[in-house]
C-alpha cells in the first residue's frame, strides 16, 4: 500500500477566506494531511506515492451538515415513510442517504434523530467498511414528552427519572450527544410548536446527565418558553 497519497488539482479553496491557491498540491500520509500548497513548493515523496489527478477540478475541505435526519425521505410526505416503513427499509434508506451526502463532498453529518437504533447501525456499518458514509455524530432516538414532537422515533420520556434514565440508555447504545424536543414541532401534526412540551426540571436532568458522562444536548424548541427555559438549563 502507498505511504503517501497526493491529489492535484486547477484550484484550492481552503475554507479559511484566503484567495484559492491555484495549481494546488495536498499530500497525505495515512490519514492526515501534512502539506498544502501550490505545484513547485511542495516536495513530493518520489516512492510509495498514489498520485491522483483531479486538475480539471477545484478541491475543497470535506462540508459538514450540522442537521440531518438520514432515516427520513425526501420526498413530498416524509412523515408517512416514517409511519409506513419498518426499520429495516429506514436502515436501507439511511445508507443510501449517507451515500449521497458522502458523494456531494459531505464528510461529516450530524444527526439529530432517528427512529429506534437504526442510525446506530449505520455508523457500524460505515465503521466496518459494509458501506460508505461520511463521518456520523448520532443523537440516535430524540427524547420527547410522551406524544410529543417525533414521538414515532420512539424516544419517549417522562418525568425526571423517566427522562434521566433515557438519557443514561442513548449514551449506553452510543449516542455522541443528545437531543431533546422542548416544544412541539410542524412535522407532527399532534403537537403544537409554540408551547413547551417539557418541564425545566426535566429539561436540567437531561442536560445535566449528559453533560456529567461528556456528552452535549442539543434541544428542538419552536416556542419562546422553550427556549428561555433550555437557555436557563445550559443546553449546548
Amino acid at each position: 500500500m502507498p505511504d503517501y497519497t497526493v491529489l492535484m488539482g486547477r484550484r484550492l479553496i481552503d475554507g479559511t477566506g484566503i484567495a484559492p491557491i491555484e495549481n494546488p498540491i495536498i499530500l497525505i500520509q495515512g490519514s492526515k494531511i501534512v502539506a498544502v500548497g501550490s505545484e513547485g513548493n511542495i516536495t513530493v515523496p518520489q516512492e510509495n506515492v498514489n498520485k491522483l489527478d483531479y486538475r480539471d477540478k477545484t478541491l475543497l475541505p470535506g462540508l459538514i451538515d450540522c442537521h440531518v435526519h438520514l432515516c427520513m425521505s425526501a420526498d413530498d410526505n416524509p412523515l408517512a415513510r416514517i409511519y409506513e416503513d419498518s426499520d429495516d427499509m429506514l436502515i436501507l434508506r439511511s445508507a443510501k442517504n449517507a451515500q449521497v451526502a458522502l458523494k456531494a463532498g459531505i464528510t461529516t453529518l450530524r444527526d439529530c434523530g432517528g427512529r429506534n437504533s437504526v442510525t446506530f447501525s449505520i455508523k457500524e456499518a460505515i465503521k466496518k467498511r459494509i458501506i460508505q458514509g461520511p463521518r456520523l455524530m448520532l443523537s440516535g432516538r430524540p427524547l420527547t414528552i410522551t406524544g410529543g414532537h417525533c414521538f414515532f422515533l420512539n424516544g419517549e420520556a417522562d418525568g425526571v427519572d423517566g427522562v434521566r434514565k433515557a438519557s443514561r440508555q442513548l449514551i449506553k447504545e452510543g449516542a455522541d450527544f443528545l437531543k431533546i424536543m422542548a416544544s412541539g414541532g410542524g412535522m407532527t401534526p399532534s403537537t403544537i410548536p409554540r408551547l413547551p412540551y417539557y418541564t425545566v426540571e426535566e429539561l436540567k436532568v437531561a442536560t445535566d446527565e449528559a453533560h456529567r458522562l461528556g456528552r452535549k444536548i442539543a434541544a428542538h424548541c419552536h416556542s419562546t418558553k422553550s427556549i428561555e427555559d433550555c437557555l436557563e438549563v445550559g443546553i449546548d
